[in-house]
């Protein structure tokens, strides 16, 4: 099925009502220079997509892109689960009510729903965890990949005209900042739910920004170990 298509920054994007209302939530429950990110790295993951002609579900996609940091929103931050995770349920939330209100179609009386939500899930769940989500399904693999070029600025050098699409990207949605308030928002998390911190890249942001941090074994990870001692 052929999408219709809106051009941002150059940019080929879906133009399908279930994207303009994920890019509608993001930007609601976002800071500007959050929701800069966001639709840099959805971009960004377009633009990969495209250039090597991957076959992927780009509304899905794009709606794990647009919503990839909800989890950093004070709104969705639980006391107990990892960003990423709180980010991949409050997503998930916005498509159940999405295919609800819009669509008139409860997840459970749809296979396509609730296919869409497992893997926007994953998407999100694992945008922070290289290891695994670079060897998932693409829509997981794009989503972290678009993530990746935004945060550390490499990863389209065999896109045609990468400089040209960076500039035009970074231009219509400048950075705000966004390495002092992404430092910010990680270190309040490492403080207020230092043991969601272990296991992940958190860890490292606490033991180089904040005082007092020390990286412990989780319950589960240490149990894990007993478990393999003779």
């Amino acid at each position: 099925m052929t999408l219709p298509i809106a051009i941002i920054a150059g940019i080929p994007t879906p133009d399908t009502p279930i994207v303009k209302a994920a890019l509608a939530h993001a930007q609601a429950e976002s800071p500007p220079w959050l929701f800069n990110h966001v639709v840099r790295s959805w971009l960004f993951a377009l633009k990969l997509v495209q250039a090597e002609n991957a076959l992927i579900d780009e509304e899905t996609l794009s709606v794990a892109a647009l919503l990839h940091d909800l989890g950093l929103a004070d709104k969705y931050m639980t006391p107990d689960r990892r960003f990423e995770v709180d980010g991949a349920a409050a997503a998930v939330s916005f498509l159940k009510k999405y295919h609800q209100e819009v669509e008139g179609t409860p997840s459970t009386d749809s296979c396509q729903h609730r296919l869409r939500e497992l893997t926007v899930w994953d998407s999100i769940a694992l945008h922070a965890t290289p290891s695994l989500a670079s060897h998932s399904i693409p829509e997981v693999v794009y989503c972290f990949r678009g993530v990746a070029v935004d945060v550390l600025r490499q990863g389209l050098e065999h896109v045609p005209d990468a400089s040209a699409v960076m500039q035009a990207v970074t231009e219509a949605f400048p950075d705000l900042s966004i390495r002092d308030k992404i430092r910010e928002c990680f270190c309040s998390i490492v403080r207020h739910k230092p043991e969601t911190t272990y296991d992940n890249i958190l860890c490292f942001v606490g033991e180089e920004f904040v005082e007092g941090y020390k990286r412990t074994e989780t319950v589960e990870i240490a149990g894990f170990i007993n478990a393999l001692r003779p």
